[in-house]
């Protein structure tokens, strides 16, 4: 469950710093 909770925390974070986020991927 962390893994996810960390994984849903990259995503965000990547899709303020880059227009593409992982999350949709």
């Amino acid at each position: 469950m962390l893994n996810l909770n960390i994984l849903i925390y990259f995503c965000i974070f990547h899709s303020v710093l880059v227009p593409i986020s992982y999350c949709y991927l």
